[in-house]
Parts: C-alpha cells; structure tokens; sequence
C-alpha cells in the first residue's frame, strides 16, 4: 500500500510538472512574453523549477523514508551515532534508496543485518547499534 501510494504519487507529479510547464509557456506567449509575471515557480521569494520535477521527488523522497522509519521505530533501536548518522543521510538524501517492497523489508530486518543506515548487507547488527 504504501509503495503503491509513492508510485502514484511520482506518477501524477510528473504529470502534474508537465502540464505546468505548458501553463506557464501559454500565458508568457499570450499575455506577456518577456516579464516575469506568469511566472509558476514563483513562491513566497523561492524559485521552483517546474521543467524538472526530481527537485521536488528528491524532497518527498526523504519524507517518505523519514516516515518509513518512524513507523518501523528503527530509531528505537540505534545508538545516539547511527541516529545522527541516519538524520544527516536523510537531510542530504545522499545514497537514499528506491521506495519499493524490497527496499521496505530490507529496512524491515536492518537491525539484523545493516551495512549502513538506509541500504542492508554487510556487517552485524552490533556495528548498526554502535556497539
């Protein structure tokens, strides 16, 4: 359900980027082709690219995993540093994995058998506790 609901998600907001983008191109052309106005990523002072929407997948992509971790209470049992750890591979998205069922059970049996904080093999559960 959850892995479902992600790829849903992704799918329409592709779509959804798309069909911006050719919003936005038809007002600049009809209305005011060299001003900034019509301009939709235009928010609160912030500039969003709505020609690329990996920006804004790359952000859903880490809540999804913050989420995901909460509801498994991983936290729960990792050490102050691996939790540390886990927050900033988490604020960086750095080496964040794909959101599917593997990936769900693979954090599901982490404690067992982690190599690091978001993707499984490797070392003992010892090494992910900071033991």
């Amino acid at each position: 359900m959850l892995v479902a609901a992600w790829r849903e998600s992704e799918a329409e907001i592709r779509q959804a980027f798309g069909l911006l983008v050719s919003a936005e191109k038809r007002l600049k052309e009809t209305f005011k082709p060299d001003s900034y106005l019509f301009d939709l990523s235009r928010t609160d002072s912030r500039y969003r690219r709505y020609e690329d929407p990996d920006e804004l997948l790359r952000e859903l992509r880490k809540d999804v995993w913050r989420v995901l971790i909460d509801r498994m209470e991983l936290r729960r049992i990792l050490s102050v540093k691996r939790n540390e750890e886990l927050n900033r591979q988490i604020e960086t998205g750095k080496d964040l994995p794909d959101i599917d069922e593997a990936q769900i059970l693979a954090m599901s049996i982490f404690a067992l058998k982690p190599s690091s904080c978001l993707a499984v093999a490797g070392s003992g559960a010892s090494d992910a506790l900071g033991n």
